[in-house]
């Protein structure tokens, strides 16, 4: 209740801010901010090259407290990393961005890197202290510290960093807050790192490195690499579009798939452990959930234009054409992601690799051959939708399907 409390404040803030940020920015803005969080996003990935996915393993605290220090060391080495080669391949990366503001924005690139990769580690660390308060304190603080912050740089009418700007004082609130309090609860333990320790925990979890970070990484490449051919073939203002749309698209699915799967998950895995049935649980599960997402989605479908027109402002009527169109993408997705758990208490992690694979690769190869041949936006978007909305149908069924044994 505590975590699902803190995710859900941090999440309506954002939806009460939309309308008062979507008249102090323009489209080119957000897409600006869109494009420096998808390049960092890239080294970010790789930030602790995955080493807190492991943080949640051992058994003694001075082998965890050893990890979490690899996992920082490692992000500063990754964080200078990304500014050597954003310093020296900003003229060519602004250029195949189609955003020439980029330059100005390099310095920002390894700041956020190291937030990030320092911040996933901390957070690993907080669950596996069950330091549930201290994350609810820190999705409530950087929720805050970024709709606060982006409002007042845009009142002062510093529009060109205002967006970047909130969004890095979130990222710093938020790994502040956990930073702190792992040092204030767990002060002792520090005298347990050692080179010795650090080296061996490397070693004893090298397979996530070797395997976890592909897959996150491929997950990236696929939000990072759409947000790329956009801002290529359609230029900032599309990207903004795009980025506000699908941020605000997914809130309410997040919070409500997030915590409806995790309950989902722990059940449906004690009832496999007693060798009792889940498909009519699972069943259920899937009609609630297509219930919810209907909801959700349905009025956006119908309205978009007419809700983002009216909330937000003329200027971004398009945003609302692109909700229509991807709304039913998004609602397939919620299903199947709400229900994904199950291919982790069947044992099928290499079929659902697959699945996700397919998706990674098939929306940015797709984006980038249909802008080749010159369709517009909208029409890119259908078809991608359309292909999605099957993959997603499919996935569903097959998920379902694991239950019936």
């Amino acid at each position: 209740m505590i975590l699902i409390t803190g995710a859900s404040i941090s999440q309506v803030l954002p939806l009460i801010a939309a309308p008062f940020l979507s008249r102090l920015y323009s489209p080119e803005f957000f897409g600006e901010c869109g494009v420096l969080l998808s390049v960092s996003g890239i080294f970010a990935i790789i930030a602790t090259f995955q080493y807190e996915s492991a943080i949640m393993l051992p058994k003694k605290d001075k082998d965890t407290i050893n990890l979490l220090t690899l996992c920082i060391l490692i992000t500063i080495l990754v964080s200078a990393l990304s500014f050597i080669i954003c310093y020296t391949f900003s003229k060519e990366i602004g250029n195949i961005l189609n955003s020439y503001s980029f330059e100005k924005w390099i310095g920002y690139v390894p700041l956020i890197v190291f937030l990030t990769g320092t911040f996933n580690a901390l957070n690993v660390w907080a669950i596996k202290t069950k330091n549930y308060k201290g994350i609810a304190l820190r999705q409530i603080m950087q929720s805050t510290s970024q709709v606060s912050i982006k409002i007042i740089l845009g009142n002062l009418k510093l529009v060109n960093s205002g967006l970047v700007l909130g969004t890095i004082s979130g990222q710093i609130s938020s790994t502040s807050v956990l930073l702190f309090q792992t040092i204030k609860k767990h002060r002792a333990l520090l005298k347990e790192i050692s080179w010795a320790r650090i080296k061996k925990n490397m070693f004893v979890y090298r397979s996530f490195p070797k395997y976890t970070m592909w897959q996150g990484f491929f997950d990236l490449m696929n939000e990072s690499g759409f947000i790329f051919i956009l801002s290529s073939f359609h230029g900032m203002g599309t990207v903004g579009w795009y980025s506000f749309t699908i941020a605000l698209l997914q809130k309410p699915s997040q919070v409500i798939g997030s915590s409806v799967g995790q309950v989902f998950y722990q059940n449906a895995s004690t009832k496999i452990a007693n060798n009792e049935s889940i498909f009519n649980q699972t069943r259920k599960l899937m009609i609630n959930l297509i219930l919810i997402g209907l909801i959700i989605y349905l009025p956006f479908l119908i309205f978009g234009k007419t809700i983002f027109s009216f909330l937000f402002g003329n200027k971004w009527i398009e945003a609302g054409l692109i909700a229509q169109i991807i709304s039913p993408w998004l609602f397939s997705r919620f299903v199947a992601s709400t229900m994904s758990n199950l291919a982790y208490i069947k044992n099928k992690q290499k079929a659902f690799f697959q699945f996700t694979l397919i998706i990674n690769l098939l929306i940015p190869l797709s984006t980038y051959a249909l802008s080749i041949f010159g369709l517009s936006l909208n029409n890119t978007l259908i078809i991608i939708s359309i292909l999605m909305v099957i993959i997603y149908i499919y996935m569903i069924n097959w998920l379902l399907n694991l239950t019936k044994d």
